[in-house]
């Protein structure tokens, strides 16, 4: 899968996720609108209609009494007491009509109520249809009740109309008022029954609404951390061969190309991790070539270089007098040419230990007397630039079986160093220690340093630091590297400490015999 497509699945899911939450959170507000819309419709409106119809009914009373006080003029009361009791008629009908009514809903919001019936908690179904049954038995008994009222209402006006006030008033007494009680009763009970039905709905829709207030906070915290989650295990899936590639790429730049990483993706970092490999291949191959290349070169000049040398020692015999000039001029040949002959020696070498090829000839001897003698013979370059050196040892007799020629190959390459990149008037350190399996050298000069990022590659092959070409030191870069080879073929290590301007120190440590090398386990013991 590409690198492209497993980003979009990561983010197809998470929009997923993200829409499963806005929907969910849709049923949640649909479901709090409609019931707040029912509410609204039917037990709050519901509720206004019955108090305006207990209004009516004492504004009816109100007029029938008032018609039987002295003074009043019967035709005037009729027309009130009719209009009055149309009123509250009218009022009835539209009551009686909205309580009766079903509910209407678009046919979508009873799709999502079914849905959010399969899923979330309803109101309580079975009590509001005894509520609703209770409504409805009520406003049958009102009904009854006013078509009573009615009738002793109409009867009574019929009296007034034949100006027989003694029988409207006992009709009045004996009927009326009666029946006028009987009638507030059930719009009484059937206000207090909305008020009941409507705080069964309001319930629910506090809880939709606290539900909604805790679906919002969980989503969010749900989408946070799922998010997390999934961006963990995303950036965890894909970056998975970057370490090994990262390793990759610091392995070739200290020149190992063996190079094999096995945690590849199918997606464009695998295709870079198999572009890599055939990259190190491809290097290997070239690397092997050039060594093979170089160390024929390096051979075939050493044939001609015998020859001047024998040329320069003959000419040089067969002048019994030279003056100044002359012997300056043969020092001059003599020097450059073990300089050269030094520099292809060095190359021979290098070739033959990148191939681990390094035999070596073991004696016994006192490895703190040899650094000695590499000091004294060296002692003219420390007083070319007044460098003074200091010795600590742990014992006078510190010996071990060792390559002589290689390791003293090695203390020259360290001890040139530390003059080369060293001021003048500073001192170098020299502490030599011994433990049981091993041997510790370390030498630390106050030289320039060598910067924290080169430190890895300083042992490779053809290295020089950047800060060395400052101070215009000529260097092939192969010293530190053959010194580490060769340590390495004693069973030991090298180790550089460095700070810009503050020196450099070498550490080695090597076992003091070739059966302790073998062994292994010895670098517990330093």
């Amino acid at each position: 899968m590409k690198l492209r497509s497993k980003l979009f699945f990561s983010y197809f899911f998470l929009i997923i996720l993200f829409s499963f939450s806005l929907i969910w959170l849709m049923f949640e507000i649909r479901e709090l609108t409609l019931s707040l819309r029912r509410h609204a419709n039917e037990d709050v409106k519901g509720i206004i209609l019955v108090s305006q119809q207990l209004q009516k009914l004492e504004d009816l009373n109100s007029e029938y009494l008032i018609s039987f006080l002295p003074g009043k003029a019967i035709h005037e009361c009729i027309v009130r007491i009719e209009r009055s009791r149309g009123a509250f008629h009218s009022n009835w009908i539209e009551l009686n009509n909205r309580l009766m009514a079903e509910p209407r809903s678009a046919w979508y919001d009873k799709i999502l109520k079914r849905i959010y019936g399969l899923f979330f908690v309803l109101p309580d179904e079975e009590k509001l249809k005894d509520y609703d049954l209770h409504i409805e038995r009520i406003a049958d008994e009102v009904n009854q009740r006013w078509e009573n009222t009615n009738s002793i209402i109409r009867r009574t006006i019929n009296y007034m109309k034949l100006n027989n006030m003694a029988k409207a008033r006992d009709h009045r007494d004996m009927y009326f008022l009666p029946a006028m009680k009987n009638l507030r009763e059930p719009l009484a009970e059937l206000n207090e029954v909305l008020g009941k039905r409507g705080k069964i709905k309001a319930n629910h829709m506090e809880g939709i609404a606290r539900k909604t207030q805790r679906l919002i906070l969980w989503t969010e915290a749900g989408i946070i951390l799922l998010t997390i989650i999934a961006a963990y295990l995303g950036a965890r899936k894909l970056t998975r061969p970057i370490p090994e590639l990262k390793e990759a790429i610091d392995r070739i730049a200290i020149q190992d190309y063996d190079i094999n990483i096995k945690n590849k993706s199918n997606d464009e970092i695998g295709e870079l991790s198999m572009a890599f490999e055939q990259l190190s291949e491809r290097m290997r191959e070239s690397n092997t070539y050039k060594t093979g290349m170089l160390s024929q070169f390096t051979h075939e000049m050493k044939s001609p270089l015998g020859s001047i040398k024998q040329a320069v020692t003959l000419l040089e015999n067969t002048i019994p007098v030279k003056d100044e000039n002359q012997n300056r001029f043969f020092k001059i040949i003599k020097n450059n040419y073990e300089t050269l002959f030094k520099l292809i020696n060095n190359i021979l070498h290098s070739t033959s230990y990148d191939a681990e090829d390094i035999k070596l000839k073991y004696n016994r001897f006192n490895i703190r007397k040899l650094i000695e003698d590499i000091l004294v013979d060296m002692a003219l370059l420390f007083n070319e630039k007044r460098i003074k050196v200091n010795i600590n040892k742990s014992s006078e007799i510190i010996e071990g079986e060792f390559d002589r020629d290689k390791l003293s190959e090695v203390f020259q390459n360290i001890f040139s160093n530390a003059i080369k990149f060293s001021p003048e008037n500073t001192t170098i350190q020299v502490n030599i220690t011994t433990k049981i399996p091993v041997v510790n050298i370390t030498v630390k000069d106050q030289g320039i340093g060598i910067p924290k990022k080169e430190i890895p590659y300083i042992f490779e092959k053809m290295y020089r630091a950047s800060n060395s070409k400052s101070i215009s030191v000529k260097g092939t870069g192969l010293g530190l590297y053959i010194s580490s080879r060769i340590i390495r073929a004693h069973g030991g290590r090298i180790k550089v400490e460095s700070e810009v301007g503050q020196g450099t120190t070498f550490k080695i440590t090597i076992p003091r015999t070739r059966n302790i090398a073998k062994e292994g386990g010895w670098l517990d013991a330093d």
